[in-house]
């Protein structure tokens, strides 16, 4: 059984980081969390992060956004879900923050499963 912690953040997608930025900082006044990157710009929203991540070329992504949830254990996870006949197209990654790997609903929408390195949540 999976246990969900907290809401870590929401994640659009995005083919053009600049215009999404300028849409997001000089339409809706928000200010980057940390430093802005290329592919990946967070925004704090009321203490939930709203996150922008550039598309790379020739990937099949859809547009839209994605749910990040907090688990204890991003491979304990994975595995309780694949128990459950969940599809996990992206397995477990290891990048500089975190752990996430991506489940898919009955609809084909994305969950990120995912663990702070730091251990916060939200």
């Amino acid at each position: 059984m999976i246990h969900l912690k907290a809401v870590d953040f929401f994640v659009y997608s995005v083919s053009d980081m600049g215009k999404a930025r300028a849409f997001y900082e000089n339409v809706l006044n928000l200010q980057p969390i940390g430093e802005p990157g290329e592919s990946w710009t967070e925004y704090d929203i009321g203490g939930r992060t709203l996150a922008l991540r550039k598309v790379r070329a020739g990937e099949d992504e859809p547009p839209g956004g994605a749910i990040a949830v907090a688990v204890d254990d991003v491979a304990d996870a994975v595995d309780a879900l694949k128990a459950e006949g969940v599809v996990i197209p992206y397995p477990v990654g290891d990048f500089p923050s975190c752990h996430t790997a991506i489940a898919l609903d009955p609809d084909n929408n994305p969950i990120l499963i995912h663990r702070r390195k730091d251990g916060t949540v939200g």
